[in-house]
């Protein structure tokens, strides 16, 4: 390794592992899940790729995983019939 690979290269950083949950209906219209798994470098930035990848019509709603502990990190539910829906409520999304 050369000098100037040893001061400018970069550094592996390990990402954290991220499943994405997804709930959508086929083309039947039966609903089936569909999993993602994918590495990001931040908890906002797995968030924002699990919106780019749940913007498709098909996909009812997602629920973010962190990949080690599978624990719920945030999770995206359309409003239940009846209620107030807005473009604002479609975007809102439950971390926890």
């Amino acid at each position: 390794m050369g000098l100037l690979a040893k001061l400018f290269g970069r550094r592996d950083a390990k990402l954290d592992d991220y499943v994405l949950r997804l709930v959508v209906r086929g083309p039947t219209g039966q609903t089936r899940h569909q999993f993602v798994k994918f590495e990001a470098r931040s908890l906002e930035a797995a968030i924002q790729q699990a919106r780019r990848r749940a913007a498709h019509e098909n996909v009812l709603r997602w629920k973010l995983v962190d990949g080690r502990t599978n624990r719920e990190l945030a999770s995206w539910w359309p409003p239940a019939p009846g209620q107030a829906s807005s473009v604002a409520d479609a975007e809102e999304v439950t971390t926890t």
